[in-house]
């Protein structure tokens, strides 16, 4: 039987369906996981995008959530930066590089950028949730 599915868009580790199960009330067999969130938000224009409405059209979607941890270390860590010859990196270069924007951002801008692109259907669900490895705090996000 081919019911409906939920599309997760996530950063979280692998072991994470048990919490996305809990999370959404869906079982394993009806969750479809994308392990694609990062500090990058998704573009109106980017393969994520092509790959949520290719999903769409192929797999029964009847809800998306973009699920986001907090706390993981940045892409580039300053260890790492150190290692760069960066003596003609202007100091705001090597922070953009350093830092993370705050996960809640993120996430309430790819709800938006899905939300609004044309090709998205409005019957579509899409919700949010901030989950904190650390305290086990969540936070839905819309």
């Amino acid at each position: 039987m081919n019911s409906l599915k939920t599309l997760i868009i996530t950063n979280a580790k692998e072991e994470y369906p048990p919490m996305i199960e809990m999370l959404t009330n869906r079982k394993t067999e009806d969750l479809v996981i994308s392990n694609s969130l990062d500090e990058m938000s998704i573009h109106p224009d980017n393969s994520m995008i092509r790959d949520i409405i290719y999903s769409l059209n192929t797999i029964k979607i009847k809800e998306i959530y973009v699920i986001g941890e907090i706390n993981k270390e940045p892409l580039i860590l300053k260890h790492h930066l150190s290692k760069i010859d960066n003596t003609n990196l202007p100091k705001e270069a090597s922070n953009w590089l350093i830092e993370t924007p705050p996960m809640i951002s993120i996430i309430k801008n790819n709800i938006k950028y899905i939300k609004e692109h044309p090709l998205i259907p409005h019957s579509i669900t899409i919700s949010g949730i901030l989950v904190n490895r650390n305290t086990g705090d969540l936070e839905e996000i819309s």
